[in-house]
């Protein structure tokens, strides 16, 4: 598997391992920012089983069966630049680790703005 999980929050990582990163994203689609309770059992019929298919459902069932589980949102991903411009490294290590060029990874981080100063050294209010 890629390192597509790891911009994944725990839950959905843990369904990725099991279902692949399709399967997670098609579950947070379906139920992200809601609480679902989770089959012990799942079976067709069942609206986790309907909306998200056979192995999320039984991914989901195997780590959190019988419990109402908080299924994590869009807005806890981060975009692929906001991922590269947090990560340090070289740019070659970045470029493999987020499945692009050494060359976008240059392109993002030189248009990533420096953070500016909370306060200003060099002037001083009396």
């Amino acid at each position: 598997m890629s390192d597509d999980r790891h911009n994944l929050p725990p839950l959905l990582a843990d369904v990725a391992e099991r279902a692949g990163v399709g399967g997670a994203l098609k579950l947070m689609t379906e139920f992200g920012g809601q609480e679902i309770t989770v089959p012990k059992i799942p079976r067709p019929g069942q609206v986790l089983y309907e909306r998200c298919g056979r192995d999320v459902a039984e991914a989901l069932a195997d780590l959190r069966g019988g419990e109402i589980v908080p299924i994590p949102n869009g807005a806890c991903l981060k975009s692929k630049k906001r991922a590269i411009a947090d990560d340090d490294g070289p740019s070659n290590t970045l470029a493999k680790r987020h499945g692009v060029t050494s060359r976008y990874v240059r392109q993002v981080r030189n248009a990533t703005p420096a953070p500016m100063p909370l306060f200003d050294k060099g002037h001083r209010r009396d």
